[in-house]
């Protein structure tokens, strides 16, 4: 977990990164990245980072493209954002005073997204990559798009979802749930056609919404263990989640939206 090493598509530029954890019990913890040209075999670039802790150790705040085209990685207050094919580089800069903490590109690559944070409050800010321009900026947590990124799933208060249309920056619809979704272990998951979302938080429940009729169609509370992680099929038609149990056993149960049962259960330890 100390360690970074990515390569882009092509294989021409590698990245690595070390950290230095010495004295540090709970970050953050100062890191440095290495940008090396295979082809010419020889050191490209070098830059300051800082990485902070996650419930699953310390996390490098760097993201690669779907396509492996671009590379992007947060450092203190601002984004850098590069692409592999031309070697060129762009500083974004983030909200002023906030420190950016990770980054992340969406599903079709078409957004990078970056937290920040102030004294106060998390903010995100999304950028466009191919015109490498801030398109928005957005108190609270985005969590993921929907619709071949054409929609943001925003969280801006504790137990409140706002679909953003990324186009307009308008509101198109609000899910008042019950899971404290500012909490660190909360995630989301949605279909690609944005019929479908479901929030957890990471201790016992899950919740599964019918996004066009804003109805919540599935509770599921006091799970056997701690959940980690919720994912829908490419269909749609299904959603799993996946859970680490006290003894140590992880579990997945994959679900229909026909009964609240699991269809399909898998337990390894």
């Amino acid at each position: 977990p100390h360690e970074l090493v990515q390569l882009s598509e092509d294989g021409r530029w590698l990245v690595t990164g070390d950290i230095d954890l010495a004295g540090l019990d709970h970050g953050p913890y100062p890191g440095r990245l290495h940008v090396f040209d295979t082809y010419e075999k020889r050191l490209s670039r070098s830059f300051d980072v800082v990485r902070y802790p996650s419930g699953a150790g310390p996390v490098w705040p760097v993201a690669q493209s779907p396509d492996r085209r671009y590379f992007a990685c947060c450092r203190k207050t601002d984004c850098l954002l590069i692409d592999w094919e031309s070697g060129q580089q762009w500083t974004i800069p983030m909200v002023k005073g906030h420190v950016a903490r990770d980054c992340e590109f969406s599903e079709h690559g078409r957004w990078l997204k970056a937290t920040t944070w102030d004294d106060d409050a998390e903010h995100t800010v999304l950028v466009e990559v191919a015109t490498r321009k801030v398109a928005r900026r957005v108190l609270g947590r985005v969590a993921g798009f929907m619709q071949n990124d054409r929609i943001a799933v925003c969280c801006a208060e504790a137990n409140r979802v706002d679909l953003v249309d990324m186009a307009t920056g308008e509101r198109i619809t609000s899910l008042q749930s019950s899971i404290d979704l500012q909490d660190a272990t909360a995630d989301i998951a949605a279909t690609g056609d944005g019929r479908w979302l479901a929030l957890r938080n990471g201790v016992e429940t899950i919740e599964v919404w019918d996004v066009p009729n804003r109805r919540r169609r599935f509770q599921f509370e006091d799970c056997d263990g701690v959940i980690f992680a919720v994912a829908f099929n490419r269909g749609g038609a299904h959603f799993a989640a996946a859970q680490l149990h006290d003894d140590g056993e992880y579990k997945i149960e994959v679900f229909d939206f026909e009964k609240p049962e699991p269809v399909l259960q898998a337990a390894w330890l």
